[in-house]
């Protein structure tokens, strides 16, 4: 689906997205959410992707330290049920 979806975001008027990949396995680690942004870039350029990283057990506060120095991931966030939160360094 992403390859199909991706590059119609700059037609439908977006140049900015906030990703909060509801994915399985979940984006916890940097390297993984740093890799998914290559991917959505190759096929949408020109859009910026601004990463978030997915609130589970396992997220360290050294990995948001980690992933704040990026400059590509901006947040956190965690689904529940219907609603979903967003921490915002």
């Amino acid at each position: 689906m992403m390859e199909f979806i991706t590059p119609l975001v700059k037609e439908g008027g977006c140049d900015t997205i906030f990703v909060m990949p509801n994915l399985q396995p979940p984006i916890i680690k940097v390297s993984d959410a740093l890799a998914y942004h290559e991917k959505l870039s190759r096929l949408a350029p020109g859009v910026t992707f601004l990463m978030s990283l997915y609130l589970h057990p396992e997220l360290s506060a050294a990995t948001i330290a980690e992933a704040a120095r990026t400059k590509i991931i901006h947040g956190v966030n965690l689904r529940i049920h219907t609603k979903t939160l967003y921490y915002l360094p």
